[in-house]
Order: C-alpha cells, then sequence, then structure tokens
C-alpha cells in the first residue's frame, strides 16, 4: 500500500498560518538516523522559527544511546535556557 499523497488534498485545505509552529521546539537529530534526511532541519525551519537543533554522533535511539546528555538537554530546554 502506497501512502504517499494520501492527504494531500486536506493539506492543501489548511490555511499557511496554521503551518506554523510558534512554540520553541528542540529537533535532536544524529548521524546514523537513516530515515531522516540531513537536510530535514532546514527544511523544518521556515514553519518553525523557534526551532533549536541539536546533532549528535549516534543511532537511531538517541535517548537510549546518550541518555545522560539527552536528559540533560530536555532539563535545559524545559528550562528555558
Amino acid at each position: 500500500m502506497q501512502l504517499h499523497g494520501i492527504n494531500e488534498a486536506d493539506d492543501k485545505a489548511i490555511p499557511l498560518k496554521n503551518t506554523i509552529i510558534h512554540q520553541p521546539t528542540l529537533l535532536i537529530t544524529s548521524d546514523m538516523f537513516i530515515t531522516s534526511p540531513v537536510e530535514f532541519p532546514s527544511r523544518m525551519s521556515p514553519y518553525v522559527p523557534n526551532l533549536k537543533v541539536v546533532h549528535w554522533k549516534c543511532g537511531h535511539w538517541i535517548q537510549l544511546q546518550k541518555s545522560q546528555e539527552t536528559n540533560a538537554l530536555l532539563e535545559e530546554f524545559f528550562k528555558g535556557e
């Protein structure tokens, strides 16, 4: 089953102003996350102006492979630091 374009009509009906996320947003990426292209964060930036991107050298399970770093980063982010 192909899912590409399955919601295309619905997506086109969403006003552009409703596609922007204004809340502070944290995106943690990794070198070996093969399902997400390297340019993904730059593609997000027009839609998420308060985007903070952190890129680590690790695999897909970032929160397991870098648990202490992830927890520290989340604490900083939620405190607004």
